[in-house]
């Protein structure tokens, strides 16, 4: 696992030290926790842009149950 170096704001080292005294998890991995869903939510966003300016064939639930054979 790579460490960083990371230059926090007073008031969010503040609600990152409140967060650690509540839940008594390490600083590191709230912070890692926090980076994960970030990432994830950039992702996210990421693939509706691509979707938005390719937009792929839409299939109906009627025509997918049809090709998975679950139409009977």
């Amino acid at each position: 696992m790579n460490m960083y170096a990371v230059r926090l704001p007073s008031d969010m080292q503040r609600r990152l030290e409140a967060q650690k005294r509540r839940t008594g998890q390490p600083k590191s991995r709230i912070v890692r926790e926090a980076v994960q869903r970030y990432l994830e939510d950039l992702e996210d966003a990421d693939s509706a842009a691509r979707r938005l300016k390719h937009p792929a064939r839409r299939v109906s639930m009627a025509e997918a149950k049809k090709a998975l054979g679950l139409d009977g």
